[in-house]
């Protein structure tokens, strides 16, 4: 699949961009390590190919525009909200990436964005307080550390 991709144009690709993603974050959570590692290499090459699509200096305004219309709905909903940890994680990494790139084009899915990555940060946040109650916990030896 990530073969397939290489030097489609955005209007090729434009209504079935949802549908590989769909696809290839179902594999990329698949049972079978095989699937799985074939399923990342498609989504990176998903990820290279959506963040160019969503870049002004590659694309047309319009095209962009498109494309972060499709996209940013799609990943932070079915793709950050995922219960599978890699998928969750590849659309994070994917919409920062396309923040970086796409410049101007992200003024109509800023509030989005930002809401979805302060909720990303709130689910994470009990994880990261149990782990500092455990440090809380260790047996103090009475030396001191200079780091």
């Amino acid at each position: 699949m990530a073969d397939l991709l290489q030097g489609r144009s955005v209007e090729e690709i434009e209504k079935y961009l949802e549908n590989i993603w769909t696809m290839s974050f179902r594999a990329l959570d698949d049972i079978k390590e095989s699937v799985r590692i074939a399923a990342f290499k498609t989504c990176r090459a998903l990820t290279l190919m959506t963040v160019k699509y969503c870049d002004p200096k590659h694309v047309t305004v319009a095209e962009g525009q498109r494309v972060l219309d499709i996209m940013v709905p799609f990943l932070l909903t079915k793709g950050m909200l995922s219960n599978a940890e890699e998928v969750s994680k590849f659309s994070l990494t994917t919409i920062l990436k396309i923040c970086k790139q796409a410049g101007p084009l992200l003024r109509t899915h800023i509030s989005a964005i930002v809401v979805a990555l302060l909720e990303g940060l709130t689910s994470m946040e009990p994880q990261m307080m149990s782990k500092a109650a455990q440090f809380n916990h260790l047996p103090f030896s009475g030396k001191v550390v200079h780091i």
